[in-house]
């Protein structure tokens, strides 16, 4: 996984991930959790409990993207999966302190676009190294895993997105969610809706609305196409 858009219009961002897995990993509604005390809003994967999209009524969301810079060598095992360090980064006070402290000891590679009381970080693990940077609210961002898609596919997709934008320089919520559910018959292996012949595909996609009142969640699980819209205060 997966695909990520941040927009953001009249001051407000809008979250955008397309969950780019295989078709048996299909993850539970989102709901809230309770974990370690702390309640969680977030679409469960069964395989390891964890989740790539996690938000709370404390203004916070963490999205996940497998990979960092490049695609790296997998060299299981690993002592962590990357959806329980964002369930283990959400439950803190401060998510930004939370990273100068965790444990990555043994952790796959991953990147990760955090939502904390209004700001906007970038964090990155490449196996070795922590990468943190903060994002202006006032710019818009793409991001594509780096275990699935190459250096080359990464910036035919940023092109994609800048022409979207080009044509919708205010978009609002349901239009970028038309732009996350858009394929490219030319390119069914590489759309921003994809699907590859060994099962991997676009199975779901997870929107998150800042609003006036807190935070506004829609998820579409597009294996059976239904739709989930949530309100988390």
């Amino acid at each position: 996984m997966c695909t990520v858009t941040v927009v953001s219009k009249n001051n407000k961002l809008i979250i955008t991930s397309n969950r780019d897995e295989v078709t048996y990993r299909r993850a539970e509604t989102p709901r809230f959790y309770e974990v370690k005390g702390k309640s969680v809003f977030f679409p469960k994967d069964p395989a390891a409990g964890g989740t790539w999209f996690a938000t709370d009524t404390q203004q916070k969301a963490i999205v996940l993207l497998n990979g960092a810079f490049e695609k790296h060598k997998h060299q299981p095992p690993y002592r962590l999966s990357r959806g329980l360090i964002v369930l283990e980064l959400l439950i803190q006070d401060d998510i930004i302190a939370g990273i100068d402290s965790i444990d990555l000891d043994r952790v796959e590679p991953f990147t990760l676009v955090i939502y904390q009381n209004g700001s906007l970080h970038e964090f990155r693990w490449n196996g070795s190294e922590k990468f943190l940077k903060l994002l202006s609210r006032n710019d818009n961002h793409i991001y594509s895993s780096a275990t699935l898609y190459d250096a080359e596919t990464r910036l035919e997709r940023e092109r994609w997105f800048a022409e979207f934008l080009e044509r919708n320089p205010q978009p609002d919520a349901d239009t970028i969610f038309k732009f996350h559910n858009l394929k490219n018959a030319g390119n069914s292996q590489n759309g921003i809706v994809m699907k590859r012949a060994n099962q991997l595909q676009t199975i779901s996609i997870t929107q998150l609305v800042e609003t006036d009142t807190g935070l506004e969640m829609k998820y579409v699980d597009l294996l059976e196409n239904k739709e989930n819209p949530i309100s988390v205060a």
